[in-house]
């Protein structure tokens, strides 16, 4: 269930805020989440940290002015307060 609540709020915080796209990190063990919920791989670092491979991934916010990016740090603007009061 909160994988399908994190990526909704963090989509619609992006909106309320203007921002063009969200932009984030992923290891290789959670990048197939974000692939799911609709993000494109835009980098890839190979065996980093050692052992394991890094990705930056992004979605465009549709119908938005490109003026701003909202990054993975959403979740630590307000989102987790939404997700614990529902």
């Amino acid at each position: 269930m909160i994988n399908e609540i994190v990526p909704r709020e963090v989509e619609l915080f992006a909106k309320e805020n203007g921002a063009p796209m969200i932009l984030t990190s992923a290891g290789d063990r959670n990048v197939g989440f974000f692939r799911k919920n609709g993000y494109l791989l835009r980098g890839e670092l190979k065996d980093v940290p050692k052992g394991h491979d890094c990705y930056e991934l992004y979605k465009m916010i549709e119908n938005l002015p490109r003026s701003k990016l909202a990054l993975s740090t959403a979740w630590r603007n307000g989102i987790a307060g939404k997700i614990s009061k529902n």
